[in-house]
């Protein structure tokens, strides 16, 4: 049996949906739990009279476990500080982060405002990067820590949804550069993309709308969000989907392509077909791995030094 008695995990965004999903599975398998959500909207406007993370606290007693409410919004350092702090000083340790909080903003690429893109950018991107700075200094000291950065499929292109991609690709992106620097640390970071039903579904149209709500429930991906951050995990770096009772995992690889010394424009025209076919492919852990690929072409000069890019 997977429990976590003795851990402490604070997860952003636990007042509803996949958050409160989360912190109660952590919860009922004994971890204790920050749960942190300041009770805004999608589009993160201000707070509402009912202390939602409060009541998740409240759940999460009543079910045998134990727990705290934190009602900052995520977004800056100071947040971030006393986020952290609600963990390490009723606990004295931080286990584990999931970065769940997010809003969204319907938007276009060619007419965003700024005001609405610094304000998804500081939930989404700069609210995880701040807690992630926060928790290390625990984590390093510890010798163990677990971070998942909730992300979005959407990264891949969705339509309408520039700022939310954009906040996301860039949360992408620090899990994979915190990965490479926390694994000697036993700090393991890894992407999740989530599909369950929250508030940013319930304004889509049906039949889309419907099939979500009956099929993918938060506490359908709950589970696998709590493996990201159970002792148990040894990977790091990697990015996985879970919802409706799914749970895979996400790469981005490399295919053979075309090779020649000479390669010119003609080259490329003539097998373009080759350079983008992906029936030869190979996974991708970490920026080296593709400069490292080249070398099945051309020789690298001195194989016990590291390809650095």
């Amino acid at each position: 049996m997977v429990d976590f008695n003795g851990q402490v995990v604070i997860v952003t965004g636990a007042g509803r949906g996949m958050g409160r999903a989360i912190a109660r599975e952590l919860g009922r398998r004994g971890a204790r739990v920050v749960v942190n959500d300041y009770g805004g909207n999608v589009v993160g406007d201000g707070g509402t009279p009912v202390d939602a993370a409060g009541q998740v606290v409240e759940e999460i007693a009543r079910e045998g476990g134990e727990a705290v409410a934190s009602n900052d919004a995520v977004g800056d350092a100071a947040a971030a500080e006393r986020i952290v702090a609600a963990a390490v000083d009723r606990w004295g340790r931080v286990d584990g982060l999931i970065n769940n909080a997010g809003i969204t903003w319907r938007d276009r690429a060619c007419d965003i405002s700024r005001e609405a893109m610094e304000r998804v950018m500081a939930t989404n991107f700069w609210g995880p990067f701040h807690l992630l700075q926060a928790v290390w200094p625990h984590m390093q000291r510890q010798q163990h820590g677990r971070i998942v950065n909730v992300m979005s499929s959407s990264i891949l292109g969705l339509g309408r949804r520039v700022s939310y991609t954009a906040s996301k690709a860039a949360l992408f992106g620090l899990t994979g550069e915190a990965a490479v620097e926390g694994a000697e640390h036993n700090i393991l970071v890894n992407n999740l993309f989530p599909s369950g039903y929250s508030r940013m579904v319930e304004g889509t149209e049906e039949p889309y709308h419907s099939w979500m709500r009956e099929n993918f429930q938060p506490e359908r991906m709950a589970p696998a969000v709590a493996w990201l951050v159970s002792r148990e995990l040894d990977v790091t770096g990697m990015t996985f989907q879970a919802g409706g009772g799914r749970f895979s995992r996400v790469a981005m690889t490399n295919n053979d392509g075309i090779f020649s010394p000479t390669l010119s424009l003609e080259d490329i025209a003539a097998r373009f077909g080759e350079v983008i076919a992906m029936d030869q492919r190979e996974v991708l852990t970490r920026a080296t791995d593709l400069m490292a690929r080249s070398t099945l072409w051309i020789p690298w000069p001195d194989q016990d030094v590291p390809i650095v890019v």
